[in-house]
């Protein structure tokens, strides 16, 4: 994974306004997807259950962007932002194969495996966790 400052530099991330909103519903957004994941993992198939785990770790990553006053055109920078934000590089790199499993299936047919939805969505809680704290940490100051 290249570093954030790459897709700044290539223009997939730009500049705007820091927009607090939007940060907000984004970061509702996420929390909504988190939990239709674990809800349908057991009703749907598990592909739905991994493409929204993954989403919901990209949508707070971009909720935290835009709070920042960044625009994020491509999902490898808003991972890479990740890093950025401190997460542990196994989580990380987990969310990385998520993504990538996410498009294999989406992109080349197929499913996912209930265990692969399922650690999707536990690797997407712990993200989201320490995301959500970080956010609030910025809305409040």
């Amino acid at each position: 994974m290249k570093p954030f400052s790459y897709y700044v530099l290539q223009g997939a991330v730009k500049r705007q306004p820091s927009d607090r909103n939007l940060s907000i519903a984004t970061a509702r957004e996420s929390s909504d997807r988190i939990a239709l994941a674990k809800s349908i993992l057991e009703t749907q198939k598990p592909k739905y259950s991994l493409e929204n785990a993954y989403e919901s770790v990209r949508e707070m990553a971009d909720a935290i962007l835009f709070l920042e006053g960044y625009k994020s055109y491509s999902h490898e920078a808003s991972l890479a932002y990740l890093k950025i934000l401190g997460l542990p590089e196994s989580v990380v790199e987990s969310i990385s194969n998520t993504k990538q499993r996410r498009n294999d299936i989406k992109y080349s047919g197929g499913d996912a495996s209930k265990e692969e939805a399922s650690n999707a969505i536990k690797v997407a809680e712990e993200a989201i966790l320490i995301l959500e704290k970080k956010l609030k940490l910025r809305l409040e100051s």
